[in-house]
């Protein structure tokens, strides 16, 4: 049983760390093409 949640946490923090990069991400292509074209 501990070992089935603990699996499910990682999973959890994975898919929260993936969403985070991909948010990050976006904010950097965004900051870098907005000041490419200023």
């Amino acid at each position: 049983m501990k070992i089935l949640y603990f699996t499910l946490h990682i999973k959890v923090v994975k898919h929260d760390f993936m969403v985070q990069l991909q948010i990050s991400v976006r904010l950097f292509f965004f900051f870098f093409f907005f000041l490419k074209y200023i």
